[in-house]
């Protein structure tokens, strides 16, 4: 009797070792499973936001490069257009200064002159012995001319108001410009002041979306909710390399949500101009938090499945037990 006291005794802790190892062996499975599983989950996650930025920042450089070699054809397209009628212009008034004496006052010619506008810009005429007292200013171009016998005249073209017109029949161009996804990307641009920075180191001259937020000064101190200072990085990529991309956390106006957004900025120093867009990732950061979603389901599903496994060994298990013992 005392012997098979001792045999179910045994039986018993054979039982519950076999029941333990099973536990051990499937939390030990399940954990390596899980680890496996969850590694190549997150390198595939990392895949698809890699793929999925470069295709969106490739996207945006794209449309910066078109965006800037519009603005250099459509500048030097209408400063050639402008020289073709100064010089048409030029030759009228050379035309109608033979036609005078030679003692044709050259206070008559510069009133002509002055009194001909053309696309924005104006004439100034002035003796070449006055020449030499001029200095150079911003927005004025040369023009030089033999008029008459042996009379040098300088013709200074001024074209700080065709510059500024010209800049705004750009920006108003680029203001309609959208592509990507539903039609949702868009340029902006500042003018800069300061590129090593500052408190006032830029000007927006041309935010589509916000058209409100247009003439207001920049500070490169300002940080995003994360606490980056993205200004001053781009600011910095530009001074090394005329170009940036940077990534930032900013209140999308649709909704007013803040979310990611990466930008790509290029500088076009003619007009001290920095062409930019960006590309909101919260769609991208959906799909991740969706598939996430899907991964812990799949993980909820298997450990459901192995424990009823298991559970169905240790009835099993006591079930033989309690038959045969």
């Amino acid at each position: 009797m005392s012997k098979r006291l001792f045999q179910k005794k045994l039986t018993r802790i054979h039982l519950l070792t076999t029941i333990g190892a099973v536990l051990l062996l499937t939390f030990a499975i399940g954990a390596v499973t899980y680890s496996i599983g969850w590694n190549s989950f997150q390198q595939r996650l990392q895949e698809i936001e890699t793929r999925h930025v470069e295709s969106r920042m490739e996207l945006n450089r794209n449309a910066i490069q078109q965006t800037a070699a519009f603005i250099r054809y459509k500048k030097e397209q209408s400063y050639q257009e402008l020289h073709k009628q100064i010089n048409a212009l030029l030759d009228r008034l050379t035309e109608h200064y033979r036609n005078k004496s030679t003692s044709f006052p050259l206070e008559e010619l510069a009133v002509l002159a002055k009194n001909s506008r053309i696309s924005g810009a104006s004439l100034q005429i002035v003796h070449s012995r006055e020449l030499e007292n001029l200095l150079p200013q911003q927005g004025f171009q040369n023009f030089s001319r033999s008029i008459g016998e042996n009379r040098h005249l300088l013709f200074r073209v001024e074209t700080a108001l065709f510059e500024t017109s010209l800049k705004k029949d750009i920006l108003e161009t680029i203001r309609f410009i959208r592509f990507g996804k539903e039609n949702s990307g868009y340029i902006f641009v500042m003018e800069v002041e300061n590129l090593q920075g500052g408190p006032r180191y830029a000007k927006e001259i041309l935010l589509p979306v916000s058209p409100e937020g247009e003439g207001k000064y920049l500070d490169d101190s300002q940080l995003d909710s994360q606490g980056r200072p993205y200004r001053k990085e781009y600011l910095r990529q530009i001074r090394e390399n005329g170009d940036a991309t940077v990534r930032y956390s900013y209140i999308k106006k649709e909704g007013g949500e803040e979310v990611e957004k990466i930008s790509y900025l290029l500088y076009l120093p003619e007009w001290q101009w920095i062409v930019g867009t960006g590309t909101y990732l919260d769609e991208m950061n959906a799909y991740i938090a969706s598939e996430r979603e899907q991964f812990a389901r799949q993980i909820r599903r298997s450990v459901g499945i192995t424990l009823i496994i298991v559970a169905v060994i240790i009835l099993a298990s006591i079930m033989w037990w309690l038959v045969f013992y």
